[in-house]
């Protein structure tokens, strides 16, 4: 079955030829059965520049190109919706709002949905529970309100699987907590607490329990910018002997200039002790995102993820860390057995390169194999199977594309870089990744979980034995950016939004 597909895609920023591309590569790709546009303020922003009709070429553009393949699939826009941080160009939005309702009266299969009317207030200005503390985005009230609204006009279709229909087990959520500021990992303790960064620079001792949360002390200075701040925590294998916390951050270096850092300290009660850096990732940078940060023990080592930083052609050179997969001891030395240790320039602690920003970093519990999940730019998240020294290709191959259109690289493959197990187009923005293993859910035991910043889901990828994988979407009904899934130490899993709530997921009773 065709799937749906869904656009969130900035016209207002894009050229008409860029805009035709991407319809191009749409329906080359899907041959989709319909087609949602969301019509974003992101194309009313003074940056845009573009008067309502301009805007409107733009969509009928699109809609041309689509229908010059397939002129009968479905093509529903989402109107523009208001924020009070836009407010003051609302004007522009209402008025591209009903010239796109007025277009669209002249073709069947051309539908608008105008979803502003609910998000307004008793005053007829946006109504701010429906917002996050930025004024732009939608809280989760917000987005509750907003997707009711869709779902009455298109509950056939948006209630159609992704993927192939798969039997999913009952399954119920249960919220530990929804007092989180912005958290970004955690990490389960012996005696049963859970710890938890938020990306403002607290690291959180929660009883799950109790919901009871409890700021530590002595956690170190962070650059909390962009997509910067405190971002994983992760236990020393053997820390009931050695109660070491490790922690990765962006830390501020002067002149707006960031990094990404390693560091670790004794966990003393609620405080931090005796802190080590242990590794600065070089060169630093005055860009405020792509800052990986994921950390992983598997065996003796210690594996970090490490983006870019908005320097693709980084990625592909091993004089520096950019866009690579990190490989330590414990106790942040390098082993001598890293794949460039004897390579002249090479930065001693690639594991892997060609990497654009990995946020998720897993082992699998049967195989023992290591894998990661990284954001792509326009399209082309990955899933990919670490193997030690190889390429995987970011800048030169990728199934993504310039933000607003236009080719990236060579193309999709090139000889000598490993493609992805999986990928995505359009993106989900995929964020934390964990393999399941356990006799709670034993239909999902194998599966690879990952957080969907962008897509509103828990993403479940399952393997079959002859390297089919088969994509399954959980959770959409939630509304909530997963940065971080795990399994506990009770074979649930425990899920990380960035809404500020921890969910344990258990089969319903």
């Amino acid at each position: 079955m065709a799937p749906i597909e869904v656009i969130q895609h900035g016209f207002g920023g894009a050229k008409l030829n860029d805009v035709v591309h991407y319809a191009k590569r749409l329906v080359n790709a899907y041959q989709p059965r319909a087609v949602v546009v969301f019509a974003g303020s992101n194309d009313i922003h003074p940056g845009a520049a573009k008067t309502p009709e301009q805007l409107l070429a733009s969509y009928q553009a699109f809609v041309a190109t689509v229908r010059a393949d397939q002129p009968a699939v479905p093509i529903y826009f989402i109107g523009i919706t208001p924020s009070p941080m836009r407010w003051s160009v609302w004007p522009i939005a209402q008025s591209t709002n009903a010239l796109i309702a007025k277009w669209s009266g002249s073709d069947p299969n051309l539908h608008v949905i105008d979803t502003s009317g609910g998000l307004m207030g008793r005053d007829g200005e946006p109504d701010p529970d429906n917002y996050r503390f930025d004024g732009l985005h939608l809280s989760t009230q917000g987005y509750s309100v907003w997707r009711d609204i869709i779902r009455t006009r298109l509950l056939d279709e948006l209630e159609a699987p992704h993927s192939e229909s798969v039997k999913e087990p009952e399954i119920a959520t249960t919220v530990i907590t929804d007092q989180l500021q912005m958290p970004w990992s955690f990490a389960f303790m012996p005696g049963g607490d859970i710890l938890v960064t938020e990306r403002g620079g607290t690291l959180q001792r929660l009883n799950p329990a109790t919901g009871q949360l409890a700021p530590i002390t002595g956690v170190p200075d962070v650059f909390h910018e962009g997509q910067g701040g405190l971002l994983d925590v992760a236990l020393h294998p053997d820390f009931v002997q050695q109660a070491w916390v490790y922690l990765t951050y962006s830390v501020p270096l002067g002149e707006g200039r960031s990094t990404t850092r390693l560091a670790r300290a004794l966990l003393d009660g609620d405080a931090l002790r005796n802190l080590e850096v242990l590794y600065t990732t070089e060169p630093v940078q005055d860009t405020k995102k792509h800052y990986g940060g994921r950390l992983l023990f598997s065996g003796e080592h210690l594996y970090m993820t490490m983006g870019e930083r908005g320097h693709g052609e980084l990625a592909q050179r091993l004089d520096n860390d950019l866009g690579k997969v990190l490989r330590f001891f414990a106790d942040g030395s390098v082993p001598v057995d890293n794949p460039f240790v004897d390579t002249p320039g090479a930065r001693p602690a690639i594991y892997t390169y060609g990497h654009r920003n990995p946020q998720g970093l897993a082992r699998h519990p049967v195989t023992g194999e290591l894998w990661v999940s990284e954001h792509g730019p326009q399209g082309g998240d990955e899933l990919n199977h670490l193997v030690p020294g190889a390429n995987y290709g970011w800048p030169v191959i990728t199934y993504g594309e310039e933000y607003g259109g236009g080719k990236i690289g060579v193309g999709t493959a090139q000889e000598g870089m490993e493609q992805p197990a999986y990928y995505y187009v359009p993106s989900i923005a995929t964020a934390g990744l964990a393999f399941y293993q356990g006799a709670r859910f034993p239909d999902w035991n194998g599966s690879a979980f990952i957080g969907a910043l962008r897509a509103l889901h828990l993403n479940r990828l399952s393997f079959d034995p002859d390297g089919k994988v088969t994509e399954h979407r959980l959770l959409s009904d939630l509304n909530l950016r997963l940065r971080d899934v795990k399994q506990g130490p009770d074979d649930d899993l425990y899920l990380l939004s960035e809404q500020g709530s921890l969910i344990r997921l258990h089969p319903a009773d």
